[in-house]
């Protein structure tokens, strides 16, 4: 009789990854795109029937994905997202260790937006967003319970107005404002490719 791995059990583990997309702000109207690293943690749990494998699985990174653009004259815009969590099922077909899967489910962040001139922050505004993720990866399972993957996902977290009042010592001259607000709405979309090293407990 052959014995096949069995996929069945708690696991966590390590992950770390890139992530890159595009970042849209209505007004002022620019568009950017925010690259940078990811790592986190993961944890999850896979029952098995035959070579169906189904699980659950969350997990919480620190981002670094951000990116800046010129908007309204002298200022600059930015948009970052400083950290990143999903919580997704995922269905998977087992060749013995090796198991390729698709999976989906939310997604929850925080992104910020940024005004700034001649490299001073004039005003700021973060919310965490609820969106959603969809990828796929392929992981292949060692040495007893470890197991490693690559993974891709597809993350929007929609869209986030905020109004921005921007009070400066560089608008106290008489012929401006000492003060003024903008209206802006940032959406944020990332692709995002990693690896994680991963325990299994059955």
């Amino acid at each position: 009789m052959v014995s096949y791995y069995n996929w069945t059990g708690f696991y966590a583990g390590v992950n770390a990854g890139y992530g890159w997309g595009s970042s849209t702000w209505s007004a002022p109207a620019v568009s950017m795109k925010p690259k940078g690293f990811l790592a986190g943690g993961t944890v999850g749990y896979n029952w098995q029937s035959g070579a169906i494998v189904y699980g659950i699985e969350g997990d919480f990174d620190w981002s670094d994905v951000k990116a800046s653009a010129a908007c309204a004259g002298v200022l600059t815009c930015e948009t970052s997202s400083p950290w990143l969590a999903t919580f997704r099922g995922r269905v998977g077909y087992a060749f013995d260790r090796w198991l390729p899967y698709i999976t989906g489910g939310g997604a929850y962040g925080r992104v910020k937006a940024t005004l700034s001139a001649a490299g001073v922050d004039l005003a700021s505004a973060a919310s965490s967003q609820l969106g959603w993720t969809i990828g796929g990866g392929l992981e292949y399972a060692f040495m007893g319970n470890w197991s490693a993957k690559l993974e891709y996902l597809y993350v929007d977290l929609g869209s986030t107005g905020d109004t921005l009042d921007i009070v400066s010592p560089l608008f106290g001259i008489p012929t401006l404002p000492r003060s003024f607000a903008i209206s802006t709405a940032t959406h944020l979309r990332d692709h995002i490719v990693r690896d994680s090293e991963e325990v299994v407990r059955t």
